[in-house]
């Protein structure tokens, strides 16, 4: 399932260029490692299940969201 997600500040603007990745998964995944645009937007293919995806700002902020079906 393509999925949508968006990179945000602590302000709510959009990071460009932040690192995001798998770091935890329901299922089993290989390593994916993708980069937001300059929208802070990236797209994924995910299985069913449960994720924790990690983001990495160009400043090194770095922040986690949980992403579930």
């Amino acid at each position: 399932m393509t999925r949508l997600g968006h990179v945000i500040d602590e302000a709510g603007m959009p990071v460009a260029g932040a690192g995001v990745g798998i770091v935890d998964a329901t299922v089993p995944m290989p390593e994916i490692a993708l980069v937001t645009g300059p929208d802070g937007t990236f797209r994924v293919n995910l299985p069913f299940g449960t994720f924790t995806l990690r983001a990495h700002g160009p400043d090194g902020a770095v922040g986690e969201a949980v992403v579930s079906d």
